[in-house]
């Protein structure tokens, strides 16, 4: 028998079915990281910053920290510049849904294991959906930690430190946004691709008659 093995003829027939599934749009999930060195120095409430196609857009009503600022240095969790300045609570909120948050934190006072912050997670509403508390995991000098999410959507944050501390510094914000459907295929499209899936499966069946 000549032509295309059995095995052959379904390692195409894999082929186009990816190749179709490609074509379709299915975008990847997109992972962006503020390093906080993106805008000039100033203070974060009302800034929104732009990178990767995302915005951030940050509120702090006591207007106390400041972005792209010196900080405790680097460490291993927050390296300078960071969001740095008086402790009070701020706000982050994306431009579209990400499906997972992580970024680091530091305090000039503290101690591994005590309470950092508490961290409020929204989706759309004003009632968070998931609170979560972030301790330190280190002191070296600085009381340190990182936060990390995964359980999404989420379309913005409230970090509350500590209101012991007198200092804190932000950085390495990372998120990762939700794969869309970039596109939708014109009907050519899909009837080209439902037209060579259809031949590839008649191609298959007769082979699979005459070998048996």
């Amino acid at each position: 028998m000549t032509g295309y093995s059995k095995a052959e003829l379904t390692r195409t027939f894999m082929r186009v079915i990816f190749i179709a599934l490609f074509f379709c749009g299915y975008s990847m999930a997109d992972i962006i990281t503020l390093t906080m060195d993106e805008a000039p120095t100033q203070f974060i409430d009302g800034l929104t910053v732009s990178k990767g196609g995302l915005e951030f857009s940050f509120t702090n009503r006591d207007r106390t920290l400041t972005y792209n600022s010196g900080g405790p240095g680097n460490l291993i969790f927050i390296q300078d510049p960071s969001i740095a300045g008086g402790s009070s609570q701020f706000s982050v909120t994306f431009s579209t849904v990400v499906s997972s948050i992580q970024f680091g934190m530091a305090e000039i006072i503290g101690t591994a294991g005590g309470q950092m912050a508490t961290i409020d997670l929204f989706n759309g509403g004003a009632v968070p959906f998931a609170t979560s508390t972030l301790n330190a995991s280190l002191v070296d000098p600085f009381a340190e930690g990182m936060f990390s999410f995964s359980i999404g959507p989420v379309t913005s944050i409230t970090i509350s430190p500590n209101s012991a501390t007198p200092v804190v510094a932000f950085d390495n914000l990372t998120v990762a946004t939700i794969p869309t459907v970039a596109t939708i295929p014109e009907p050519q499209s899909i009837l080209l691709t439902a037209a060579s899936l259809l031949w590839l499966a008649g191609k298959l069946a007769r082979l699979r008659a005459t070998s048996e």
